[in-house]
Formats: C-alpha cells, sequence, structure tokens
C-alpha cells in the first residue's frame, strides 16, 4: 500500500500594513513634488496663487509624474507579484 500523500497550497506571503508598500511611498512622494513645486512657483509668480491653477497644476503634476514612471517601469517585473504587470 502506498502511503497518501497530500500536499497543501504553500500560503500566500503576508500583505504588508497600509502605506508601506512602495507604490504608496511613490504616489505620496509625487504628491509632496506637486505641492512644494507648486508653492514655490507661487512664490516666484504671484499669478499662479488662485483657486483655479492651484487644482490644475496638483492633477496636471500628479498625471504627467505617473504617465513617467509607468514607462520607466514598464517592462520591469515585480518580484513580489511575479504576474502584476502581465496585462501591459
Amino acid at each position: 500500500m502506498a502511503a497518501e500523500t497530500t500536499s497543501t497550497p504553500p500560503e500566500p506571503p503576508p500583505e504588508p500594513p497600509p502605506g508601506s508598500r512602495p507604490e504608496h511611498r511613490v504616489d505620496l512622494l509625487i504628491y509632496v513634488l506637486a505641492a512644494v513645486s507648486y508653492v514655490g512657483v507661487g512664490i516666484v509668480q504671484k499669478a499662479v496663487l488662485n483657486w483655479i491653477i492651484g487644482p490644475l497644476w496638483l492633477i496636471a503634476f500628479v498625471a504627467i509624474a505617473h504617465r513617467i514612471l509607468d514607462r520607466r517601469t514598464v517592462g520591469r517585473r515585480d518580484v513580489d507579484h511575479p504576474h502584476a504587470g502581465a496585462d501591459r
């Protein structure tokens, strides 16, 4: 009689705590850089400091930064999640 072997699938690695993933840190850095750049330009050019250009500045800065970062990371494989970028 052959001994029955039951194999259990390996447990997935535990999820890191919220806010500790690298992409969350990158997002935070992008928003901080957007705010700092807006204030810096606002100090030099006072016409930039208003309720229309401020939100547009933030949206444009974040959108452009994400596009630049996405282009730089295309083709890189995530070691922890090897199938994460499979749909690109």
